[in-house]
């Protein structure tokens, strides 16, 4: 998410003096070291790079000091930044976050927009201080992404527009022409909302919900954690994409699925959805209508029934 506004800034009339990203991690079967895309782009584009867990550490601060820079610009970093740090570079340091501030602060907004059935996002730049993003909004931008898109989906469109809404900022800042408005909190802060991170029980789909929810559930945590349910053997198998649909026939209990031909439906705990692709354990992704035909289920079966062990 964080590579469009490298680019953009690289692009733009300002001069990207350096890049902060994390280390190396693991990837893959083979476990080799992969460097971020952040780290590719900057050593491509030949920019002076430190990865780094700890970008306020003695050595990071002073890696920061040598580079002479006025601003920070912050994207997707995923860690607070101490005070010492925000106070090293003159016009301290902004970031992109894709919230509406001063609602979902925190390290999922969109998954958490998403999940509460938001169709229009936005993103909003502001200056950061020591707190949660906290600090006062220079630029907020509105994207109305519709019902079906997913959070991954809406991230990486959000990332582009996001680009030039920082680089516009930026502009701004060097002319000196930028102004930034206090978040309104509201009285006792009854305005900030908080997105924490989703785990892999937030992608568990039971059905019981209603159609519109179930299908919120599965665009908001896909791809990650990722969406998945349980076979009536009690096997996981991972959801892609669900659409709610008209009522057919009598749907049954919630996870009672069944086909149409053209499209699995599953019957939730108000109306019903259709599941586009699947991925039973041990298979890869394939159209939701093949999987059914060759799983053979009985009539009545459900998805997402809870295993004894997981009561």
């Amino acid at each position: 998410m964080a590579v469009p506004t490298l680019r953009a800034l690289c692009e733009s009339e300002h001069e990207v003096v350096g890049v902060i990203t994390r280390p190396p991690k693991r990837r893959g079967r083979s476990k080799a070291l992969i460097a971020s895309e952040v780290a590719q782009f900057a050593a491509s584009a030949g920019l002076p790079l430190l990865e780094t867990e700890r970008p306020a550490s003695e050595e990071s601060m002073a890696w920061i000091s040598s580079l002479g820079a006025d601003l920070g610009v912050v994207v997707a970093y995923g860690a607070l930044l101490p005070r010492h740090l925000l106070d090293a570079l003159p016009l301290g340091w902004i970031n992109l976050h894709f919230s509406d501030l001063p609602d979902l602060r925190g390290a999922a907004p969109v998954q958490r927009a998403l999940l509460r059935g938001d169709t229009c996002l936005t993103s909003s730049v502001f200056q950061l201080e020591a707190g949660m993003d906290t600090g006062p909004v220079f630029s907020r931008v509105k994207h109305d992404l519709g019902s079906e898109i997913t959070s991954g989906d809406a991230l990486a469109a959000m990332a582009h527009s996001g680009a030039d809404q920082v680089v516009e900022v930026v502009d701004q800042l060097a002319s000196g022409n930028a102004e930034a408005t206090v978040q309104d909190t509201g009285v006792n802060n009854t305005r900030v909302t908080h997105a924490s991170k989703l785990d892999r029980q937030d992608g568990f789909v039971d059905f019981a919900r209603t159609a519109t929810e179930t299908k919120d559930q599965i665009r908001a945590v896909s791809p990650e954690p990722g969406a998945w349910t349980l076979l009536p053997d009690g096997s996981v198998m991972k959801l892609a994409g669900a659409t709610v649909v008209e009522p057919v026939g009598i749907t049954g209990l919630p996870g009672t699925v069944s086909s149409t031909g053209k499209q699995v439906l599953v019957a939730c705990g108000e109306g019903q959805v259709a599941i586009r692709e699947v991925a039973p354990a041990g298979k890869r992704q394939m159209a939701a209508t093949d999987w059914y035909r060759g799983a053979r289920l009985k009539e009545d079966a459900r998805l997402g029934q809870t295993r004894e062990e997981d009561r």
